[in-house]
């Protein structure tokens, strides 16, 4: 990437005039976003504060994104939010249901083809690491304390073990999900066991795939998912042919002026991508003006109609 997207991507406060939006973060919590959506840019102070034409231009089209997002990520949350509680508590039932039927199989003395009550132990073992001992490690063992706020962001290797249990937890689950289907004759002689173990691997599969999605950041997945077209607003949306209209532009034949990248992905300009000029003037790679048109009619940086070419009334596509 050039200097100038380099800038936009990394450095954006309040008293920093070298400003830009970081494409997929927020300087705010998700839900901040959510009620007040994302502040407004304001091209002419950014300008005189120093900034460039290409990072001002880069600025509008990332909030733009974000505003467009917002009503997304508001479903996304909730739907989330609700499948999650529905969920936890369906785990804790499962988790109390593996306890029972793993204590009848040992008192039992039940068996089968594969080591099912191995793992469920294995899977004790976690549960109590993580709930009484994960903790005590950190503060004891790597000498940090995320409670006291003067020792900063937590070092590699906190971060790093921070990871390894439920990395392992996720594997784990996997492994008695493919232990049980695989075995012959554990459905017969533990029923239970069998029929538990699957269940409980299932669920907590899917509440690492949630912590997962947390982590990397809904708004980062959402933003990828708009620039590949996997998005689609019915209301906004450009009708089909709409990207054929605006016109192809070859690199090396045309010149960028001080736009030396896409202002929707923030990549450079090359000739492995095709880059498509609008009928108002701004150029994108065709992949992501694509995908913008599947929520929004307008170009992303003057709010021009790409259907008909004509100027958009200011703030009429204010609302996502």
């Amino acid at each position: 990437m050039s200097d100038d997207t380099n800038n936009v991507q990394n450095s954006h406060s309040d008293g920093n005039p070298q400003g830009g939006y970081q494409r997929g973060s927020s300087n705010n919590s998700l839900a901040d976003r959510i009620v007040g959506g994302p502040q407004p840019v304001d091209r002419g102070d950014l300008l005189a504060r120093g900034m460039t034409n290409q990072q001002v231009d880069a600025l509008e089209v990332q909030a733009r994104i974000a505003m467009e997002l917002r009503d997304h990520i508001i479903r996304w949350v909730i739907c989330f939010m609700c499948t999650l509680c529905v969920v936890g508590i369906a785990s804790f039932g499962l988790l109390i249901w593996l306890i029972i039927s793993w204590a009848h199989a040992r008192n039992e003395r039940l068996s089968c083809d594969a080591p099912l009550l191995e793992w469920v132990t294995v899977v004790y073992i976690i549960k109590v690491y993580m709930f009484f001992l994960h903790r005590m490690v950190i503060r004891c063992v790597c000498k940090y304390d995320p409670r006291e706020n003067n020792q900063g962001p937590a070092p590699w290797y906190v971060k790093l073990y921070n990871l390894l249990f439920p990395t392992f937890d996720f594997v784990w689950n996997i492994t008695g999900i493919i232990l049980a289907a695989t075995s012959k004759t554990c459905s017969e002689n533990m029923p239970d066991v069998y029929y538990s173990i699957l269940a409980f691997a299932s669920c907590g599969l899917f509440i690492a795939v949630w912590f997962l999605i947390n982590a990397v950041g809904l708004q980062v997945i959402l933003a990828y998912m708009m620039r590949h077209g996997m998005l689609h607003s019915a209301e906004n949306a450009a009708p089909k042919g709409t990207i054929e209209k605006q016109e192809i532009v070859h690199f090396g034949q045309h010149d960028f002026g001080d736009n030396p990248c896409c202002s929707i992905c923030l990549e450079d300009w090359s000739a492995q991508k095709e880059i498509r000029k609008t009928v108002c003037g701004h150029c994108y790679h065709t992949t992501c003006l694509k995908g913008w048109l599947n929520v929004n009619r307008n170009c992303p940086l003057c709010r021009t109609d790409l259907v008909n070419g004509q100027g958009a009334v200011v703030g009429a596509s204010e609302e996502p």
